[in-house]
């Protein structure tokens, strides 16, 4: 998601900043450190979204982040950035954020805590209390599904979808629905699918999340 590009100074050093944690959500990306002998520090910092891009398939896009500002914890102070927030960042592609921070006036020797800001509104929180699966009258709940996470409006992520105890052997899928507020935006294998060797109990779903905070169970159907 980041990569890093440092401007060092050239004369001794005042301020000796051990390393340079980016958080943006929970995620930290932390890199070394660098020795500032002035008043400011420049930093390149390179954002890219590729949130969820291991996953998905290349036919499938996950909405774009909106970077809303950059700040830093003190000791230090962000006093410019370039490009000025908010930028929306499309998916899969980069953004190259000049930053310069006004340093300590003293001797300082430690870490530089800078952090990504995004909409309020591009987060939000799915609380899955169990997925259950539906065919023809039969409904199984999948071992495990329970699960919590803050995903972005609109993300799509991944579940790998074990259908043994709900289908036979010979059995075909013309059809899945995800129950709402969810949609399915895509299948591997895709449909329709054919229930002809061991394999293919198994199906990847991709599912679109809703534009707001879920609690309740997720519902599959198989027809």
């Amino acid at each position: 998601m980041f990569g890093f590009k440092l401007r060092r100074g050239t004369s001794e050093a005042k301020v000796n900043i051990t390393s340079i944690n980016i958080r943006m959500g929970n995620d930290v990306h932390g890199i070394g450190g660098m020795h500032v002998s002035g008043k400011i520090a420049k930093i390149t910092i390179p954002f890219s979204n590729r949130i969820g891009s291991g996953l998905l398939p290349d036919n499938l896009k996950s909405p774009p982040i909106t970077i809303s500002g950059i700040s830093a914890e003190k000791p230090f102070e962000v006093t410019e950035i370039n490009p000025r927030p908010p930028v929306d960042v499309d998916y899969r592609a980069s953004v190259s954020f000049n930053i310069t921070l006004k340093v300590p006036e003293g001797n300082y020797e430690g870490p530089a805590n800078i952090r990504f800001e995004t909409k309020s509104n591009d987060n939000i929180g799915l609380s899955i209390e169990k997925v259950k699966l539906l065919s023809n009258g039969r409904e199984y709940d999948l071992e495990n599904s329970t699960e919590s996470m803050t995903v972005r409006s609109g993300q799509i992520i991944k579940k790998d979808i074990q259908m043994y105890k709900l289908l036979s052997f010979g059995d075909s899928i013309g059809k899945i629905i995800i129950g709402p507020p969810f949609e399915l935006a895509d299948s591997s294998p895709k449909l329709p699918i054919k229930i002809d060797r061991k394999d293919s109990y198994i199906v990847s779903l991709f599912i679109k999340c809703p534009g707001f905070s879920y609690a309740g169970p997720m519902l599959i159907t198989f027809e």
